[in-house]
């Protein structure tokens, strides 16, 4: 949020968080901003979230009578996947047939590696000379790869399309490269727009020259334009593993941006008013973790809120600085309004596996609420 002064200075922005089976919030908060007709000028949205902002931009185009509204999306999908309503049942078929447009369980794959990892550590185990821990290597034996990414060329191409198409709001999405430390934001030609990137294509040098978020440029962050690879890496969770190639190589491998940085404020501070759609909540609202499943679960919001705490806060210490007087209304900088709706219930790690329509409906009244507090 550094000084930029050919930069827009626009109204609204929305933040979007991604987080696997509570995507239902993000989705509930763009269906109240559909219903009061809420347009924001900009939004960033990571992982899962993609996806919604997407169906957002597709219902605010489309003419009445080709409108699906949100809600009737999300209870589709869920249909989709739990079409039993039972637990077992609806995780048992998900198990043989994954996700539609979205993975699959790789049972062929992880076991021949996994029998072949076996098989290296019976044999490091018996040859003195390797001098090799049985159980170490029993320990590192399963694969990394615990899912296989399915990779809709029809669905994302017109997701590339419609994001770069669009004349009215700017739009980022991250992805994460661990080689080289490197966080890459893809924006779309109307964000370029406000934020001063008047090049055809975004670079290092002309993001560092603008100087509107407060990254090392020259070290862990580029700007790029949004393509259909870069719509992959943005896509790539954890659980989609490395091939053996990728592995044994140090190479670029990008991932899922929302590991690095779940919810980006930086690229939206040209706004006055910031809404933001957290999938977890501020603080731990349920008894401390007994189980390991609800460890993981607790590591999971730490993980997130953290990275989140630390880049409101260079917004909240500017606010400050203006507010004393510190900083000049010439200077480039303004005052940003920060406006959360988090989640208002807590749900387990196990509970990311399924979206939730209780989940979409508190945060679509929620959002709601506060729309309807703040109409501008």
């Amino acid at each position: 949020m550094l000084d930029n002064r050919s930069r827009q200075t626009v109204k609204i922005a929305f933040a979007l968080g991604g987080l696997a089976g509570n995507n239902a919030h993000g989705a509930g908060f763009l269906h109240a901003a559909c219903e009061n007709d809420i347009r924001p000028d900009i939004i960033s949205c990571t992982s899962g979230q993609i996806y919604w902002t997407y169906y957002f931009l597709e219902y605010i185009r489309a003419s009445s009578n080709d409108r699906k509204n949100l809600r009737d999306r999300m209870v589709e999908d869920i249909n989709k996947l739990q079409p039993s309503g039972r637990l077992e049942t609806d995780l048992a078929l998900l198990l043989m047939r994954g996700v539609p447009n979205k993975f699959r369980v790789p049972y062929s794959e992880y076991a021949s590696e996994y029998v072949g990892r076996l098989l290296d550590a019976l044999s490091g185990a018996l040859n003195p000379k390797k001098n090799q821990s049985f159980l170490k290597s029993l320990l590192d034996a399963p694969p990394a790869r615990t899912l296989e990414p399915l990779y809709p060329e029809e669905l994302w191409t017109k997701m590339v399309n419609r994001f770069n198409e669009e004349k009215e709001i700017g739009v980022a999405f991250n992805a994460y490269d661990p080689v080289s430390a490197t966080e890459i934001v893809y924006i779309n030609p109307r964000l370029k727009e406000i934020l001063g990137l008047t090049k055809e294509k975004v670079t290092e040098k002309n993001a560092a020259k603008a100087g509107y978020c407060g990254h090392n440029f020259e070290i862990n962050l580029q700007y790029e334009d949004i393509t259909y690879e870069g719509l992959r890496q943005a896509l790539h969770l954890y659980q989609y593993g490395f091939v053996a190639e990728d592995a044994k190589s140090v190479s670029s491998k990008p991932i899922d941006g929302a590991y690095f940085r779940q919810i980006m404020l930086s690229e939206l501070s040209p706004a006055e008013t910031i809404y933001i759609a957290r999938p977890t909540n501020v603080k731990w609202i349920d008894r401390l973790p007994q189980t390991y499943i609800e460890l993981e679960d607790l590591k999971t919001e730490v993980m997130f809120n953290g990275s989140y705490d630390g880049e409101r806060d260079k917004i909240e210490m500017v606010n400050k600085f203006l507010e004393k007087g510190l900083l000049k209304s010439d200077s480039g900088y303004h005052k940003i309004k920060l406006l959360d709706v988090p989640m208002s219930i807590q749900r387990g790690y196990f509970d990311y596996i399924f979206e939730k329509i209780e989940v979409f409906d508190l945060s679509w009244k929620e959002a709601d609420k506060l729309f309807k507090a703040n109409k501008q």
